[in-house]
């Protein structure tokens, strides 16, 4: 009986530390491709505004946009 109430509590301890764990990551990958998406449309604009408009300006939106729709794929 006292191996069973062990194991309740420490299966119990290992839920709440898996949970502290994963909620917080399962919300930060929920959110990242909405503010890779929002900063890789930021970084657009900003490059079409920069004069001359050259090529290399837009590989940070490029390479924002890309993981975004990585993340998005992936999960």
């Amino acid at each position: 009986m006292i191996i069973l109430t062990l194991l309740i509590v420490l299966g119990s301890l290992a839920l709440v530390a898996l949970t502290l764990i994963g909620l917080p990551l399962m919300l930060l990958v929920a959110i990242l491709p909405g503010f890779l998406t929002l900063a890789g449309i930021i970084l657009v604009v900003k490059a079409l505004m920069d004069r001359p408009v050259l090529a290399e300006n837009f590989y940070p939106a490029a390479a924002c946009l890309v993981m975004a729709a990585l993340l998005r794929w992936i999960f």
